[in-house]
């Protein structure tokens, strides 16, 4: 389900989304990420995986902003024992296909 309203928010076409469409998909991924908080932090590896390409390039602003905060909503609940673990695995998936956005900010901090 979580893998049907990504897709909804970020279609290859902008053009062809309503603005409804795009307040509803966002309202129910919020309420996903409200409500499943537990499931989806437990499993956030894999969460990661597929909700990543949300925040990287090709997107609308307002999209990117979205998945950060809500992102980050999600990271902000992670027990410190996990917290390594999981940024290890966001390094790993970054590091498979980065974008020229991904590839300035490594430079600039590494």
């Amino acid at each position: 389900m979580s893998q049907a309203l990504v897709r909804l928010v970020s279609p290859q076409d902008h053009s062809d989304v309503s603005s409804d469409l795009l307040k509803h998909s966002f309202t129910a991924l919020a309420f996903l990420f409200k409500f499943l908080r537990k499931q989806l932090v437990d499993d956030l590896d894999n969460f990661f995986t597929l909700f990543h390409p949300l925040l990287g390039p090709g997107h609308r602003d307002f999209v990117r902003q979205f998945a950060a905060e809500a992102y980050g909503f999600l990271m902000r609940k992670i027990p410190a024992k996990m917290m390594a673990g999981h940024l290890a695995h966001i390094w790993h998936c970054l590091s498979e296909s980065p974008s020229p956005e991904v590839s300035r900010a490594w430079a600039g901090n590494c």
